[in-house]
């Protein structure tokens, strides 16, 4: 299990390469690249990629993992529709010209309080359906990410699709996808980790790790929020999970120079720590 986290594309590319030798120099080894929607309105965003990827290799790193866009559009805006699911099958090519295991997707649903089970079910699947066709078609393992809830503390009412791992594994198994399992969605969404893992199976494709107080998606540096960790590890240990420890955590771009890389050996030390807790649940049986 080598120690992995999240990154974007497209911005300064010196700076991303600053980022790329810090992380490697506190410990990492591969990455999870996020690959929004904005990255393919650029008319050479193949040759982009594969600028970064270079920046990636140089640097000792390797994609592990990426994530499709999913900064949804307004409704009604059908132009910005297309131009959305265009950059989603254009993710899905990145990320098999960057050789990843595999990729995760969101099912588009949100909060609501007119709730509706099958009404849900359909809309998701309708979205999905697509994406994982194409998937299938160029040989992209795509993973169904969990969602968030709307924390500990809201109304019992207001409820989101997909947040429950049972509902979770239905669209999945009927999409022919695998699962991404997220700790902070699985947090707040009050999931237990290591019974969603073992219900999850083989289907878990890769996780996203990271922390919060069980109200927002605020993804803090793991063991500084209410997560379980122990029963999260546990769960991972039980399916004798081959893939690596992603972090989904922000790097400190914005940090003060001298913040930056204590912040990373801090975020790298806390992955460790997890690798560390598997190892030792896995070999202990």
């Amino acid at each position: 299990m080598k120690l992995c986290t999240g990154v974007g594309i497209g911005g300064d590319k010196a700076a991303f390469a600053q980022t790329m030798r810090l992380l490697r120099q506190v410990g990492f080894e591969t990455l999870d690249v996020d690959l929004g929607s904005s990255f393919f309105a650029q008319d050479n965003a193949m040759q982009q990629a594969r600028e970064y990827a270079h920046i990636i290799a140089e640097n000792g790193l390797a994609v592990k993992y990426t994530h499709l866009p999913f900064d949804y559009p307004a409704p009604q805006d059908t132009a910005a529709w297309e131009a959305f699911e265009e950059a989603c099958y254009r993710a899905m090519d990145v990320t098999k010209e960057f050789g990843a295991d595999s990729t995760a997707i969101h099912p588009c649903t949100a909060m609501t309080t007119d709730y509706d089970r099958d009404r849900e079910f359909e809309h998701a699947c309708r979205f999905l359906q697509p994406f994982a066709d194409y998937a299938k078609r160029i040989g992209v393992k795509l993973g169904l990410e969990n969602m968030r809830g709307a924390g500990w503390s809201a109304p019992q009412k207001v409820r989101r699709f997909c947040t429950d791992v049972d509902d979770l594994i239905a669209v999945a198994d009927a999409m022919g996808t695998g699962i991404v399992w997220d700790t902070g969605h699985g947090n707040i969404s009050m999931q237990a980790q290591k019974q969603s893992l073992l219900k999850i199976g083989k289907r878990l494709t890769h996780i996203h790790v990271d922390d919060n107080f069980c109200e927002d998606d605020i993804h803090v540096i793991p063991f500084l929020g209410k997560v379980q960790w122990n029963d999260f590890i546990a769960g991972l240990a039980a399916l004798d999970y081959s893939g690596d420890m992603n972090l989904e955590l922000n790097t400190g771009e914005h940090l003060p120079a001298g913040m930056r890389e204590p912040f990373l050996a801090l975020m790298a030390a806390s992955g460790k720590a997890l690798i560390e807790m598997f190892l030792q649940q896995r070999n202990n049986g």
